[in-house]
């Protein structure tokens, strides 16, 4: 299930919490390849939606498609779980 969530510096993701797949979840939810992304050194910090007294930092990553560059972020938040996500590109 994908939510909106806001980081730590107040920038809005769409993030699927709780991937056992990363790669099928990039490819089903954002249209977007593994193979593709690219690591940053930066990183995004949420609050976990089932744990509000808990923080998850996300990786981030960049990829491309067409001329526009999309942000990504993935991490394992516990063994074998994932969270991964897009930058909202017009956050409302």
């Amino acid at each position: 299930m994908i939510s909106e969530a806001v980081d730590r510096s107040g920038l809005k993701w769409d993030i699927s919490w709780g991937v056992v797949d990363p790669e099928q979840a990039l490819i089903h939810h954002f249209d977007l390849s593994l193979d593709n992304l690219k690591p940053t050194t930066e990183a995004a910090v949420f609050t976990d939606p089932q744990h509000k007294d808990e923080e998850k930092t996300l990786r981030i990553y960049k990829t491309s498609l067409a001329d526009n560059v999309i942000l990504c972020v993935m991490s394992e938040i516990s063994p074998g779980i994932y969270a991964l996500g897009v930058q909202k590109v017009n956050p409302q």
